[in-house]
């Protein structure tokens, strides 16, 4: 028996992403299966964020912070509101695709899992500055499916996923003590797995990250080691990791689950030949 589909709340973190925070709230807004409430929590923004703040549709519930305390402080706020069975953790700089919702919670309606509580997927990932010698703008971060003894070695859950309220809930949400490391979300997950819950992968890239030479995801990254010492001292599970040597190192598990690179592959053709649609119709001439 599936159990049914329930309601779901997206919480949009904003700090300074005036450009890009209409398009993430109109990708929720835009989703084929409808959430039940977007709250945008805007914490103390410097630049134009107020006049894009105003203007987001009324069903939009804003939260202004009165002082700057970082993204752990602010999402730990905006979940303090949550009232549904679900939530989604969003940055202002990201977007949902039009699925994510619809695809993600029917995993979790056929799940016979009565732990499942985190459903997620790989992602399309943005990059804002060319990479690569080839100078990429797009990429994918695959993942794993879930295995609680290699979550403990290294993250493969990204932040944006569908999450129980309740499981998200019984772990205090995230911990203000990795907010000078980052890897907060790393960090919850394995308190959730802690706790008995469990995650499941959804094989389709469902939502888009992009990413800044100077975010605070690559600037966590040069603490690594940092990183490591801290997770494993507040979680006996990933223990071990304190004691690898090197420096952060890309996950090299995606392999695992190959339908992905299918799934990937197809969506990059797809994405590819849209923008450059997009492109040609930017190259008409006036009749």
């Amino acid at each position: 028996m599936t159990r049914l589909p329930v309601d779901v709340t997206v919480v949009v973190v904003n700090y300074n992403q005036a450009r890009f925070l209409y398009g993430a709230v109109q990708s929720v807004i835009e989703q084929t299966k409808p959430v039940e409430e977007i709250i945008v929590i805007d914490d103390c923004s410097s630049d134009d964020s107020d006049t894009v703040l105003a203007s987001l549709p009324p069903r939009v519930r804003v939260i202004r912070r009165v002082r700057n305390d970082g993204v752990i402080a602010a999402r730990n706020e905006a979940f303090a509101e949550v009232n549904t069975r679900f939530v989604i953790f969003l940055d202002a700089d990201d977007v949902l695709l039009p699925r994510f919702v619809e695809r993600t919670l029917a995993a979790w309606s056929h799940s016979k899992d009565q732990s499942l509580a985190i459903v997620y997927s790989p992602v399309r990932r943005l990059y804002e500055s060319p990479v690569g010698r080839f100078r990429r703008r797009h990429g994918y971060l695959l993942s794993r499916s879930f295995d609680v003894k290699k979550l403990a070695r290294k993250n493969f859950i990204c932040n944006t996923s569908l999450l129980l309220a309740e499981a998200v809930r019984s772990v205090a949400c995230y911990s203000p003590e990795m907010d000078r490391l980052g890897h907060e979300d790393w960090d919850m997950f394995l308190s959730m797995a802690e706790n008995g819950w469990r995650g499941h992968l959804v094989p389709r890239p469902l939502f888009c990250y992009r990413i800044f030479p100077n975010s605070r995801n690559q600037s966590s990254r040069e603490r690594w080691t940092e990183v490591r010492v801290a997770i494993a001292a507040r979680h006996p599970m990933a223990s071990d990791i304190a004691n690898d040597c090197g420096t952060f190192r890309r996950c090299r598990h995606a392999v695992v689950n190959a339908s992905q690179w299918i799934f990937c592959v197809l969506d990059l053709l797809r994405w590819t030949w849209s923008d450059r649609r997009s492109g040609l119709r930017g190259l008409g001439t006036p009749g």
